[in-house]
């Protein structure tokens, strides 16, 4: 990784300019692995042979260096380090030359919390969580909720933001630690019909996740359905499924979460086409609201048995789209159909497009 520069050549000497115009969050957690974005302006220009010189930004967060993940002459991105919670400097040093932020970041620990900002929200659709619990045709559902640190780092992970007092001082937020595969836990028993986990910015994409549900009632031997996982930053406005069976010898159902942010409902439109064609064969308006059982909140609304909700059309598959009604007002949008074989009691998500 090199860092852009910018070279002014004059007669004599060398000159430099580094600055720092900004930089955020300005909050993160003592264990460190918090992306940090420092927005700076680099002018650097030296002789030497061979010319030119290129060198690699330094970064500290007080006295402690942080990981320089990419760099160029507007921008640098970090990821903190480990540091005790308290203030600290921060300052871009390139070759000889250094530039100090305005306003120091803050390492908070427990007795603090977590902040927002650095943690990116995972949605879990759908889960089955405490005793296996009893559906329709005799069957048993049960699930299992796994994720998975391939990286080198630890990543905070928690299901709802960690409440503490003093007592909590010095304790590490909850992680999971590089190599691991950590079971989750969902909370209330019952289907949750869904929740968010927080998972840290810094090193997000090394962690994955392994949503299972089976019918253990009839098929022990059966390892179930994988339901995916969605980053609500991955949400659309409008988002389709393919191949969505409204007919007899299934149970569809139709799920649609929203980030909402403060609005109490966001409401989207459902509209049903043929698979071979544009022409809009149906359409519902759904509203989501807040689920009530977190303290940050993911919105949702479900359309159930979706051959008792559209009686007119022919038995057959369809795409459903799922479209903002309000898009200055609303917020994109994950939509997932479980589709539950009436015979075999097996079940497959679909996802979007």
């Amino acid at each position: 990784m090199r860092i852009a520069l910018i070279l002014l050549f004059a007669l004599g000497g060398s000159a430099a300019e580094v600055e720092i115009r900004g930089y955020g969050p300005l909050l993160g957690s003592v264990g460190g692995g918090d992306r940090v974005e420092l927005f700076v302006r680099l002018n650097y220009v030296d002789r030497c042979d061979p010319a030119p010189c290129y060198t690699q930004p330094v970064v500290l967060f007080g006295d402690v260096p942080a990981r320089v993940v990419s760099a160029d002459d507007t921008r640098i991105v970090v990821i903190t380090p480990p540091h005790p919670p308290g203030e600290v400097t921060v300052r871009v040093h390139v070759a000889q030359y250094t530039a100090t932020a305005t306003g120091k970041f803050r390492f908070i620990d427990l007795t603090t919390g977590p902040y927002e900002a650095n943690y990116e929200r995972v949605l879990v659709p759908v889960a089955v969580s405490g005793a296996p619990l009893p559906g329709a045709y005799g069957s048993v559902w049960f699930s299992e909720l796994w994720a998975t640190n391939a990286g080198t780092h630890r990543v905070e992970l928690f299901g709802d933001f960690p409440r503490c007092t003093a007592d909590c001082a010095g304790k590490p937020f909850p992680a999971i630690e590089p190599g691991q595969s950590l079971k989750l836990a969902v909370p209330a028993d019952g289907v949750n019909a869904g929740y968010l986990f927080w998972l840290q910015k810094g090193h997000a994409e090394d962690v994955t996740f392994s949503l299972r549900v089976r019918d253990t009632s009839r098929f022990d031997d059966n390892h179930g359905t994988e339901i995916p996982l969605a980053r609500v930053h991955e949400f659309e406005e409008n988002a389709t499924l393919v191949n969505v069976p409204i007919d007899s010898r299934a149970r569809t159902t139709l799920r649609v979460y929203a980030d909402g942010g403060i609005l109490p409902v966001v409401t989207v439109r459902v509209e049903v086409t043929s698979l071979t064609g544009p022409e809009i064969l149906a359409t519902r308006l759904l509203e989501l609201h807040d689920h009530p059982d977190q303290r940050f909140h993911a919105h949702v609304g479900t359309l159930g048995e979706l051959r008792t909700e559209f009686p007119n059309l022919p038995e057959g598959s369809y795409r459903i789209t799922v479209r903002a009604v309000a898009p200055e007002l609303s917020r994109p949008v994950f939509p997932l159909a479980s589709v539950t074989n009436n015979r075999t009691q097996l079940v497959t998500a679909i996802t979007p497009q």
